[in-house]
């Protein structure tokens, strides 16, 4: 089993999302365990002179141990995957594919921290990513866009199963959405400092992407077991988003009050949605 035994890999320790997959390439033999090193460690080790600190906030460094050039990002990634995926690695360096998969990278990188919901709690080095305004905006339009299908999946679901006569998916979508749309224009207003508003915003895209997917399961379910598992799905997503929520603003140390209107909007524009079946 060929690993990359002269390559060390630098994570980000406050990030779950950066924990496991680093863990997954230990586990699979790409990178032997020692070779997988924390920031908060990175004190330790002589090979730290080989990272350019600003740019391992936002790329992910594999440094050789040899002393040779150290890679970043999306090219540390295709490094080590090559090692067991070399035809698809070569097929990932083509130029339109690399562009869109480096660009992907960004997208999770400068965004990890709303993705993950981690603390700010800096060890040796803080190694939070820079704030990137186009790829914030990006990521809260992409989480838009994907909670939207989701929820439109599961209000075509209602439709069908509760034989809606006068209302359609699009308006039970409209209805939905219009509680995050309230919450959005809402906090635009609370927060003086819109830098912040920006990061909410991220946290919320995240919150809608977890709480319309774990929607899904009741929608493939629905069309042998009927309208109960909807309801129920209803009941399990709309808890665990305010538990996400509660915490995201807990770490932001934000005001509570956020989640009370989050909740107030939110049950308001499913109540109207719900209400409209029959």
């Amino acid at each position: 089993m060929e690993t990359a035994v002269n390559k060390a890999i630098v994570y980000d320790d406050q990030c779950p999302l950066c924990h496991w997959y680093t863990g997954e390439f230990v586990r699979f033999g790409i990178l032997q365990e020692q070779n997988r090193l924390a920031f908060k460690d990175l004190h330790k080790q002589t090979q730290i002179s080989q990272i350019d600190a600003e740019r391992a906030k936002s790329e992910i460094p594999l440094v050789d141990l040899e002393g040779g050039q150290t890679l970043y990002g999306i090219d540390s990634l295709i490094y080590l995957l090559q090692i067991r995926f070399p035809n698809l690695m070569k097929l990932a360096k083509w130029g339109p594919l690399y562009w869109f998969f480096k660009r992907f990278y960004f997208l999770v990188s400068y965004n990890r921290r709303v993705i993950t919901g981690a603390h700010k709690t800096y060890y040796v080095c803080d190694c939070t990513p820079p704030f990137n305004l186009g790829y914030r905006l990006a990521y809260i339009a992409f989480g838009a866009l994907l909670a939207g299908i989701f929820t439109w999946s599961f209000s075509t679901a209602l439709v069908r199963e509760a034989n809606m006569v006068f209302t359609s998916e699009w308006q039970l979508l409209v209805m939905i959405g219009a509680g995050w749309a309230l919450q959005g224009f809402f906090t635009w207003v609370f927060f003086k400092d819109k830098k912040q508003w920006v990061e909410y915003a991220g946290h919320l895209a995240t919150i809608a992407v977890i709480g319309s997917a774990v929607l899904m399961p009741a929608v493939w379910l629905s069309h042998t077991l009927g309208m109960a598992t909807l309801f129920g799905a209803c009941m399990f997503s709309f808890p665990l988003m305010l538990y996400m929520h509660i915490k995201r603003v807990n770490s932001g140390e934000w005001s509570r009050w956020l989640t009370y209107g989050w909740a107030f909007f939110l049950l308001t524009s499913l109540t109207i949605g719900l209400t409209q079946i029959g």
